[in-house]
């Protein structure tokens, strides 16, 4: 976190419309924080933002769609903390892919639901690498317990991080289009 933004840090949810993401995006919203939240439809992601309310806003975003990343974020100019989340609370959508986070030094926090990445979250779940939610309630709680407790949180994601060691090459085009819209990794938007 850059100095200029420790009493009001900035924080980016990517899929921050519903479930995980929108608990998450509500808990920073609530204690302050700049929120930028992503969904695949604009209007209804301007519509969430302003219901999560505080400083919070809205950006239509596919993340399907990587070659879309850097223009759809491209006047944002710093952000302290990135969630990727999806929709492992809702059956239908079979879950998210948790190497991503692990990698980017994000704990995991997952719904039920994460039939796509079985293998994976099951390797998480018994390191201690990622914690199951069942509620929003749920998922409040542990993101107040990982925000309040580097200790807790650091050992989730060590965990996590032994587990997914190998990684996947989607990582690296993720990485590559979100880093540049972090200042410590691009010149180009550094603070003048």
């Amino acid at each position: 976190m850059s100095n200029a933004s420790k009493g009001n840090p900035s924080v980016l949810v990517i899929g921050g419309t519903g479930g995980i993401g929108y608990a998450v995006a509500k808990f920073y919203a609530d204690r302050g924080c700049k929120v930028v939240i992503t969904g695949r439809d604009q209007e209804r992601t301007e519509g969430v933002a302003k219901d999560i309310g505080g400083n919070t806003r809205g950006i239509g975003l596919d993340i399907a769609e990587p070659e879309t990343i850097e223009a759809s974020l491209a006047d944002i100019e710093h952000i302290d903390h990135l969630a990727l989340v999806a929709g492992s609370l809702l059956p239908q959508l079979k879950g998210h892919n948790p190497v991503e986070p692990a990698k980017l030094g994000a704990a995991i926090i997952s719904g039920p639901y994460v039939e796509s990445f079985e293998d994976v979250f099951d390797a998480l779940f018994a390191s201690k690498g990622a914690a199951k939610v069942h509620t929003h309630e749920d998922i409040a709680l542990l993101v107040a317990q990982f925000w309040q407790d580097e200790a807790v949180r650091q050992t989730y994601l060590d965990a996590a991080r032994a587990v997914v060691a190998n990684g996947t090459q989607a990582f690296a085009q993720t990485l590559a289009k979100l880093a540049t819209l972090t200042p410590a990794k691009s010149p180009s938007h550094a603070p003048a």
